[in-house]
């Protein structure tokens, strides 16, 4: 057997450089047994923490169905969305979406996340209901155990109760309101859209950079905007932009009116702004810009005209993000010339801001400078023009108010509190320009009411409704962005439809032959007609 001898390897011809390169060799293979030590070692870490969140998640949809269980003969039982923090686990977390589904069901969105927020998932769960009728005994646990109901003439209780096996991660397309996988559109607003691979596309007017490409040229058609960023969400106004991406950070550009980029100056491309924590919502409107971040907080920065932006400031103006209602958690706000709306994680709601017309639902007419409860009604989902406001409440119904013909219902008559509108179904989301309002049921119906001269129903009329009426019969909607620009809606298979005239500000399409009519947009040049829908 040959002794190895570093004397030897220095005496030889090439000496040095053999040594070297050994020792580096050996260097290098326990770098790599290392760098493998500690990848398994966090993968296990995270496996282990994943399976806890899960776990978490589990617990939080037990307990939504028992609250609800706290009186069996009521469906007024409204549980906590709150952020709830389980000492034992070291874990929070917080019910950030609630839907009613057409069964009776209802799907939640859970976050939950570790102390430290450096673990964090989000799943969807679906608690449900069972009709009883009577305790027959109790099982091994110690648990009743209920008597189906026989028929619907019985005496009866409804017996909430977490579904098994309902627990799933949520999909790119769901963090942006889709659920099915194609390729294909995912969300947009008027001039910006994002497809199901998570890339951004943006079009129209630049005259202020809001495109994001670098330019200040209009482009008719869409153009990819950073590549190597996925994103999940997009808002828009007449001259800015922002999105948020799926790690939740927030992407600015476009004008900085009144600092609402929280920048110190406009961007013509998406750069990092506004606040620096993981956000899940944002909205802007009339210069002023909101966001909701992971843990519920409030934020909010640019135009403060009146105090519209409910921080408590006198500044006519705000860079830095600053907290609104510090103590309180939301996770829906929507603002639109100076007057602004939120739902906290227990369903209720808040507004604040201009209400010259009544408009905040206070049943006043007095500006607010701090965010005011409306009401008691507990509510899911809202969408704000300023002059007209619809909500979805947790039992799906729909209420709305504002300037003349904004309630729909069936009077043109101006309503300065929430009213329940003229309809049978059950909703999911709504939103409003400054004359016209809409809303999509459970079943992807979508409903619009309010002016209609310029087509925006999108039913081939300009006929006025005074109540929601059925506005594209079957095409089933998923989702509605609605601003100064135009009018856009989602459909289930991943289409975006354009509503309205023909400067909608979405790329264009030949509206003289079909006026009126919702018109479903074309694909990004390069994109259609392979792999897309």
């Amino acid at each position: 057997m040959t002794k190895f001898s570093y004397k030897a390897v220095l005496a030889s011809k090439r000496g040095f450089a053999e040594v070297l390169g050994l020792s580096v060799l050996a260097i290098i293979v326990m770098f790599a047994v290392g760098v493998t030590v500690v990848n398994f070692s966090a993968q296990s870490t995270l496996v282990a923490q994943t399976k806890n969140l899960t776990a978490a998640v589990e617990s939080r949809a037990n307990e939504f169905a028992g609250q609800l269980n706290t009186s069996l003969t009521s469906d007024s039982v409204t549980p906590s969305l709150a952020f709830e923090w389980d000492a034992r686990t070291g874990l929070g977390t917080t019910i950030t979406s609630l839907g009613v589904n057409p069964d009776k069901s209802k799907t939640l969105v859970v976050h939950a996340a570790s102390e430290s927020g450096r673990f964090a998932i989000d799943r969807t769960v679906r608690v449900s209901p069972t009709v009883v009728t009577h305790v027959t005994g109790f099982d091994a646990a110690g648990y009743p155990v209920w008597a189906l109901a026989p028929n619907e003439l019985a005496d009866t209780y409804t017996l909430w109760g977490f579904t098994a096996g309902s627990i799933r991660p949520l999909t790119l397309k769901e963090q942006a309101g889709q659920s099915k996988d194609a390729t294909n559109w995912i969300t947009a607003a008027s001039r910006l859209a994002i497809d199901s691979s998570g890339h951004l596309w943006g079009w129209g007017a630049n005259a202020s950079g809001q495109l994001g490409d670098g330019t200040t040229t209009d482009s008719a058609s869409p153009v990819p905007l950073t590549p190597a960023v996925k994103y999940r969400k997009v808002v828009t106004d007449a001259t800015s932009s922002f999105a948020v991406d799926s790690k939740g950070a927030l992407w600015v550009w476009g004008a900085n009116t009144s600092n609402k980029l929280g920048l110190a100056a406009g961007s013509g491309v998406p750069v990092r702004g506004g606040i620096n924590y993981p956000i899940q919502t944002v909205a802007t409107g009339s210069n002023s810009t909101f966001a909701i971040d992971s843990q519920g907080r409030l934020w909010a920065w640019g135009q403060n005209a009146n105090g519209r932006l409910g921080t408590g400031s006198a500044a006519a103006s705000i860079r830095d993000a600053e907290q609104v209602a510090p103590g309180q958690t939301f996770f829906s706000v929507t603002t639109q010339a100076g007057s602004t709306f939120a739902i906290d994680t227990a369903g209720s709601l808040w507004a604040w801001g201009a209400n010259a017309a009544g408009q905040l639902g206070l049943g006043t007419t007095v500006d607010v400078a701090t965010p005011t409860q409306v009401g008691v009604t507990k509510f899911a989902s809202i969408q704000t023009s300023g002059r007209r406001t619809a909500a979805v409440d947790m039992a799906g119904k729909l209420w709305a108010w504002g300037l003349a013909g904004a309630a729909g219902d069936g009077t043109n008559l101006p309503r300065t509190s929430p009213v329940l509108a003229t309809t049978t179904d059950t909703f999911s989301t709504t939103a409003a320009d400054a004359n016209t309002s809409y809303a999509i049921s459970t079943a992807g119906n979508l409903y619009a009411w309010g002016a209609n001269a310029g087509g925006q129903y999108g039913d081939g009329t300009t006929t006025v409704s005074r109540v929601p009426k059925l506005a594209v019969p079957g095409v089933t909607f998923i989702g509605l962005s609605v601003d100064a620009v135009a009018t856009a809606a989602m459909d289930s298979r991943g289409g975006l439809w354009s509503f309205g005239h023909s400067d909608s500000g979405l790329w264009p399409v030949d509206f003289g032959t079909t006026p009126n009519t919702a018109l479903k947009m074309p694909f990004p040049d390069g994109s259609a007609p392979t792999g897309w829908k």
